[in-house]
């Protein structure tokens, strides 16, 4: 019995070895491209290219001041920060009420309402792109704040929408009911008492909302000129026919990565639970 229940014990302890060696493997192979472009953006030009590459070398800011003092990154940083948290600021106030409405509604138009909503979620950016920039080009909107924020609003909204409406569902009718007996109208009930039910969920698509905005590429590459340029589409530049930066694409990438980093800590308690808001059914 004793050499049996040692036995049980050993086997216990090699199983946990194994299994904190697998998560220490993988932890590695998710973190090390970030430590690799991060150290990058502190590498002389000379040890960005070198092969193979250099782990130990003196650190250098060269490229983040060549950044900031060129190409106007500085400007296209902030159109990117302005556009984002509009976004941000937009999709929350009108999709917020939308999704309630939705979720409220036992009418045929909310059923109706949540397929446009999923149609706007799956349907391929490509795909709408060209007439978008058809219509812009005629109503003057190509390179304005407005058409890229109204453009961007084409996929924040939905997402918006999707994620509340769940959280709205999880939230049961017997605490607007009690609201109501307590003398609360509509509009009292839903912004005194739901919404603040709902402030984990609405975190977490402020935080997805930002995310998707601040990295969205292929809109803003064929709506945006010198004036509303975003820093995703100014790294393009970086990469030229005869050398890339490899030094200036890095620590762009970090000064990119800084103000989500940043958002993401601020709202962190709120992220896991809001992230599964209208995930279970009782």
């Amino acid at each position: 019995m004793r050499n049996s229940h040692e036995l049980s014990i050993i086997k216990a302890r090699i199983y946990m070895y194994i299994t904190w060696a697998f998560a220490i493997l993988i932890i590695f192979l998710f973190m090390f491209p970030i430590y690799y472009v991060f150290s990058m953006a502190f590498k002389t030009p000379l040890d960005a290219t070198s092969y193979p590459p250099s782990f130990v070398f003196k650190p250098t800011l060269n490229n983040f001041a060549e950044l900031f003092n060129s190409n106007n990154f500085l400007k296209y940083f902030l159109n990117s920060l302005f556009i984002s948290s509009t976004c941000v600021v937009l999709s929350i106030l009108l999709g917020t009420p939308f999704a309630y409405a939705i979720s409220r509604s036992k009418a045929n138009w909310a059923s109706t309402a949540m397929l446009v909503v999923l149609i706007l979620r799956v349907i391929p950016p490509v795909s709408i792109l060209i007439p978008f920039y058809g219509v812009f080009s005629k109503l003057h909107l190509n390179d304005t704040y407005f058409g890229v924020i109204l453009l961007y609003l084409t996929f924040t909204f939905p997402l918006c929408v999707w994620l509340l409406k769940g959280a709205f569902d999880d939230l049961p009718d017997s605490v607007e009911e009690a609201a109501f007996v307590d003398g609360c109208n509509i509009f009292q009930a839903f912004f005194h008492i739901s919404v603040p039910i709902v402030s984990e969920a609405l975190a977490a698509a402020a935080v997805l909302i930002f995310v998707n905005s601040w990295n969205e590429y292929l809109y803003a590459l064929i709506v945006t000129r010198a004036r509303t340029k975003t820093v995703p589409v100014i790294i393009n530049s970086f990469m030229r026919f005869d050398e890339t930066e490899y030094g200036l694409i890095a620590a762009a990438a970090v000064v990119i990565s800084t103000p989500v980093i940043i958002f993401a800590i601020l709202v962190r308690k709120y992220l896991t639970s809001g992230m599964t808001a209208g995930a279970v059914k009782e």
